[in-house]
Order: C-alpha cells, then structure tokens, then sequence
C-alpha cells in the first residue's frame, strides 16, 4: 500500500511549502502530491486556492499577480522550478495535480518532465488527455458518483483518483476499474485507511496523516470485492 503526502506534512508545516514536504519524506512517505497553478507572468508556482485569502490574508488572486508580488505577500511560496530543483530527482513518485487548465500544463511540461517519477492528475478531463499525448503518466481525479459514471475509463489514464464519498460505489462496482490502479483521496481516518487498505484493487491513497504510514510498511490480507459486468 502506498501513501502519498496530501500537499505534504501540512498537520504541523504550512501546506505546498517545502517545510511540509520535507516532513513528509523524512517520515517516510512513498510520495508527494502537489498543486500547480500559474501567476499572471506565466510562472508556474505550487499552490492550491485561486487567491491567497486562506494562507496569507489576501484577497489577490493568483493571475492577476507576477511572481515578485506574490512571493511578497507569501514568502513561503515555491515556483515549480524550485520546486523541481529541490525534489525533481529524488527516488518518489510526485503527482502534480492541474488546477487552472491546459495553460499551466503546457508551462509546466519542460519541468515535469525532469523528474524521475512524475505523474500529472486533473479534474479536467482535456488536461489529462493532453498530458497523456505528451507522454506523461496521468490520473484522473473524481469527487462523486456522476462524475465518475458519465467517464470513459479508457486509455486516456492510467490511474483513477477517487475520493472517499465514492469508496461504496467502488466495493460494489469494482469491475469499472480493471484497466486503471486506483487511488482514494483525503483518507485520515485511521478505520477507514486499514479498510481501504485491504481492499482488492487498491494501490494507495494520499492522506494527511502521518500515523498511517505503517500501513504502507505492513503486508495486508486482501479483501475481495463483488464485480461488475
């Protein structure tokens, strides 16, 4: 079972800053999960809100700021090519997840693609299609039922990133998912993260908390689930 830092270690660091993804590897984590958005010079930072309200007190959005002023307003900020430069070679997966579109995807490629073991996720499906064209590992990311039902689970990804409001979809339907590994999203519940982690079918999941990671560390028995035709 593999566990992904959700924005890194950000329980006692700030999240997306590289004091909580340096926590998150030196607790061990298979990996980290990041946002990227960009700025209204085009430069590609880690960062998940559309404005700055939330961690810094600021109502400024992010396209409207160059990477000067926003780095004044939260100096934790890290551009991606920071961000790169810092983790890009190390031995863990990074899944970069698009927030704004196909003009953050297209900036952000070049760097992407110097990591060892990157994957790009969405919940536009264009992004992920494109970034598979491009030759990137994808994930497609889906937050409820309709979503997910209304998809082609094709050859557009190779991964599927659920949330946890669709774990009963998934322990009922788990025939949907025989081409993609599965992922769920935000799991810190510790009753729900053994369940999860013993279900057939089930390659990891990014969470908060780092008192699960002994699940990561322990053979689990499988739990077999009903399929679907």
């Amino acid at each position: 079972m593999r566990l992904l830092s959700h924005r890194g270690h950000h329980r006692h660091h700030i999240e997306n800053t590289r004091a909580a993804f340096d926590a998150a590897l030196n607790a061990g984590f298979a990996g980290l999960e990041l946002d990227l958005r960009s700025l209204g010079d085009g430069t590609v930072v880690v960062f998940h809100d559309e404005d700055l309200w939330r961690l810094a007190g600021s109502r400024r959005l992010l396209h409207e700021l160059d990477y000067s002023a926003a780095h004044q307003l939260f100096p934790q900020l890290l551009s991606l090519y920071e961000f790169v430069a810092l983790y890009g070679r190390a031995a863990l997966e990074i899944n970069f997840e698009i927030k704004d579109g196909l003009a953050t995807l297209q900036a952000a490629l070049p760097l992407m693609r110097q990591c060892r073991n990157a994957i790009v996720s969405s919940f536009e499906r264009d992004v992920v299609v494109e970034a598979r064209s491009q030759g990137m590992r994808t994930a497609a990311l889906f937050e409820d039922k309709a979503q997910l039902l209304a998809a082609p689970l094709g050859a557009d990804f190779e991964r599927v990133h659920l949330s946890c409001q669709l774990l009963p979809l998934f322990c009922g339907c788990a025939g949907l998912f025989t081409s993609q590994a599965v992922y769920f999203f935000t799991v810190n519940d510790p009753t729900q993260a053994r369940y999860i982690s013993q279900l057939e079918g089930v390659a990891g999941f990014f969470t908060d908390n780092s008192e699960l990671l002994d699940l990561q560390r322990k053979p689990r028995a499988r739990r077999r689930l009903r399929k679907v035709s």
